[in-house]
């Protein structure tokens, strides 16, 4: 009876942990303020960083019509992450395919049938995103999975957002230093040639391709390995990313065979120019043994964000993208004759190392410490203390469907010896709720002022870069396909 009760106890927590996360994932919308700042006002940041004026605009006017897509993408995001804890991985992809199939039928029709312009398709993309997003709510709705997990909007989501950022910035860093240090490709190509851009256009959209299953595995990997750690199987955790690896070196030897062999091809799917066509090809030889690393990089990053140590993991690429690969690859790039190809040697160099860093550090991690740093993370206690109360049926009836924080606490005899024992102690009093209100709303209102800031400069948009148009004074038609003629001189911006 005492192991049932543990047993339920401990599922329970779960289920606790996994509502307040999700409440509080939500309550992290404002997050996307500082995004949409950002989108508003990216034009003057293009031209600052020497991009084509053409460009620029149009990158602008893009981002613009898009922005709606950006809270749906990352609502999607975090609803599949809550599904995905309870290994439901089938109804995110379905949403997701449903909503790429959506995107690319409404981009034929838009572009292709009815004839209208690159503003269509942002249009088509935010639609997608939203068709993704409603799909997953509607399954959650409709499969009622929230009913065991989801204990409604409760005042503790408003907590220990200390707890939640400590776990969430690092993962975001995580994932975003290495994107950026992609894109910064795209700047450095833009800066040296149309046409080293058009190639280094190419092979980024190749690259993001391939990712796809450097990141699907580590997403899995990330979700198994927190799985076992939070429920003490440590050999099932290490076989996981043993599997795990296995799967990526087989994948990734035949992505591998496919851009060495393949280049003219695979350019042949993007472009139809021949100059464009050698220079892609030319580059894909030096991305060809990118899968390799990206794929060992992409589990070994799900192994530690499935222990919880996302922090290492983003000191790790801060180093490897910001210390290594970009100040070997920028030089490369504009002081060589290799160009493009440069940058993208620093990437490898700065990936490989960071592969090589992330598996000593799983190689020497100690397992026993992660399953008692995850008990405690799960219980809401900093370490794993004895409390007062014994665990009987009448404390364990109090756990987790009241709408208040308890503290729980897990006992450890040796994490191979006997099972988690849980002593549960009476309900923790919450802090009070004024001083969390006040702080919260001060944040949402600086927030918002940056928000209104950056509307503000974006309407104000041509009147503070009219000198630069002044000083650029040049006459300089829009692509061909598109039919139409801009004119820069006279202090005129384009719209």
């Amino acid at each position: 009876m005492r192991h049932v009760l543990r047993s339920d106890l401990r599922q329970r927590l779960q289920e606790e942990s996994r509502s307040l996360s999700a409440a509080q994932s939500h309550c992290h919308v404002h997050v996307l303020i500082p995004v949409y700042c950002l989108h508003l006002n990216i034009k003057p940041l293009l031209l600052l960083l020497g991009q084509d004026p053409v460009v620029s605009d149009m990158a602008s006017q893009y981002i613009l019509i898009f922005m709606p897509g950006v809270f749906f993408d990352y609502t999607f995001l975090v609803l599949a992450r809550y599904l995905q804890t309870q290994n439901r991985v089938y109804p995110p992809l379905i949403c997701a395919f449903i909503g790429n199939v959506f995107n690319a039928v409404s981009q034929y029709i838009a572009i292709y049938v009815l004839g209208f312009q690159y503003e269509a398709s942002a249009a088509c993309q935010a639609a997608s995103l939203f068709v993704m997003c409603a799909c997953i709510i509607a399954y959650i709705r409709v499969s009622g999975v929230y009913e065991d997990t989801w204990d409604g909007w409760t005042i503790e989501a408003l907590y220990d957002i200390g707890g939640f950022v400590r776990l969430a910035v690092p993962g975001l860093m995580l994932v975003a230093l290495e994107e950026v240090s992609f894109e910064i490709g795209t700047f450095v190509a833009g800066s040296i040639s149309t046409l080293q851009l058009a190639a280094q256009g190419i092979v980024f959209q190749a690259a993001v391709l391939s990712y796809m299953v450097s990141l699907g595995m580590s997403i899995a990997v990330n979700i198994r390995v927190g799985q076992h750690i939070g429920a003490k199987q440590i050999e099932k955790a290490k076989h996981t990313y043993k599997v795990a690896v296995t799967m990526i070196l087989t994948t990734s030897t035949i992505l591998c065979i496919l851009f060495s062999t393949c280049q003219s091809f695979v350019a042949n799917l993007f472009t139809s120019d021949p100059v464009v066509r050698d220079a892609t090809a030319e580059l894909m030889t030096i991305y060809a043994p990118f899968p390799y690393v990206d794929g060992l990089s992409a589990t070994a990053s799900g192994v530690l964000k499935g222990s919880g140590r996302q922090f290492i993991g983003a000191v790790v690429n801060l180093i490897a993208y910001y210390a290594v690969a970009i100040p070997i690859g920028i030089p490369l790039s504009l002081l060589t004759k290799m160009e493009i190809r440069g940058f993208w040697v620093g990437l490898l160099i700065g990936l490989s190392f960071e592969t090589v860093v992330f598996w000593i550090i799983i190689w020497r991690t100690n397992w026993e410490k992660e399953v008692l740093v995850a008990a405690s993370r799960v219980a809401g206690t900093k370490a794993a203390k004895t409390s007062s109360a014994p665990l009987d049926a009448e404390n364990a009836s109090l756990l987790p469907r009241q709408n208040h924080i308890r503290r729980a606490s897990r006992i450890y005899s040796t994490p191979y010896e006997s099972d988690i024992e849980f002593d549960v102690s009476r309900p923790a009093k919450l802090p009070p709720l004024r001083p969390v209100l006040i702080r919260r709303c001060v944040t949402w209102l600086c927030l918002l002022m940056f928000m209104v800031a950056a509307i503000v400069l974006r309407a104000y948009q041509d009147v503070y870069l009219s000198f630069y148009w002044r000083e650029l004074c040049l006459l300089q038609p829009l692509n061909a396909s598109i039919g139409v003629n801009l004119t820069y001189c006279g202090g005129v911006a384009p719209h």
